[in-house]
């Protein structure tokens, strides 16, 4: 499907967060929410099973809802989650790459169009 979650999810993340003017590490951090609230991460479900899946999923969501990493709210619930995942000894790895792949796309100028179906 061409990576539909970098093309149809972290990259549009990433340039919402860019023009409310987000500065670039907080724009960045919610393009990785982003991914990370809505993929099944494999990473997250083989080292801490569907449970740590949806503390992840769940978590970031929340940062999302309450403002992104960009507003106090926002990093507080980022922290949190984080917090979550450290206890459960887990790490989203998979959103990570797709976030890595984001940012590549990004920085080359590649023109990124959701796929079609």
């Amino acid at each position: 499907s061409g990576f539909p979650h970098v093309v149809s999810c972290g990259h549009p993340a990433l340039l919402r967060a860019r023009a409310r003017g987000a500065a670039e590490d907080d724009a960045r951090l919610e393009a990785l929410l982003a991914v990370m609230s809505t993929l099944d991460d494999t990473c997250l479900l083989h080292r801490g099973g569907p449970r740590a899946l949806h503390v992840a999923q769940r978590g970031a969501a929340a940062a999302l809802r309450a403002g992104g990493p960009g507003t106090a709210a926002g990093r507080a619930a980022l922290l949190a989650l984080d917090a979550e995942l450290l206890a459960l000894n887990v790490s989203p790895g998979g959103s990570a790459d797709l976030l890595a792949a984001v940012l590549f796309l990004d920085g080359v100028g590649a023109e990124l169009a959701p796929p079609r179906r």
